[in-house]
């Protein structure tokens, strides 16, 4: 299995030891340990965008190749909502369209570019309404968090009443 992710910090530490910070894969590091997965670095991007874009690719290649992801999006910008659709409404393909979406994607690379720099960032209530139904998807809430108090069905809370990550591994 394989994650794809992307990382602003630079700095050495991260560089050689940051793994990646997908439930899925926080998950599966708990599960193996560190020593069982390798990294590597793909490339280096000035440009928000075109790192974006390369994620979604990379990942898109991945699965239409049949690679097991521990991946649970897209990849790319944070409104992975508002470009899922925008790709349906633009190119008639959805992430599940496996093969569709590749095409696209490697296909009209400088069209998806323009529709990333279009999406507007999401307002924090929108952001926070998204991240709670991907912590649906990947978190095991069929018992109570020791750590906050959250019940069984529960997303884990801050004091805001927003979800955290937090406790990603409860």
């Amino acid at each position: 299995m394989a994650y794809v992710g992307q990382s602003g910090r630079l700095d050495p530490k991260s560089v050689s030891e940051y793994l990646g910070s997908g439930d899925l894969m926080l998950q599966a590091i708990d599960r193996y340990g560190e020593s069982h997965f390798q990294k590597k670095v793909l490339n280096y991007f000035d440009d928000q965008n075109e790192l974006d874009y390369e994620e979604i690719r990379t990942i898109a290649e991945l699965r239409s190749r049949g690679v097991d992801l521990y991946n649970s999006g897209v990849g790319g910008p944070r409104a992975q909502t508002q470009f899922v659709s925008a790709m349906a409404t633009t190119f008639g393909v959805l992430p599940y369209m496996i093969a569709e979406w590749h095409d696209v994607v490697e296909t009209h690379a400088e069209d998806v570019k323009k529709l990333l720099a279009s999406i507007e960032p999401p307002s924090a209530d929108d952001f926070y309404i998204e991240y709670e139904r991907q912590l649906r998807v990947t978190q095991d809430l069929s018992r109570p968090c020791a750590r906050c108090g959250s019940g069984v069905d529960e997303v884990c809370r801050t004091r805001t009443g927003n979800p955290t990550r937090n406790h990603a591994r409860r």
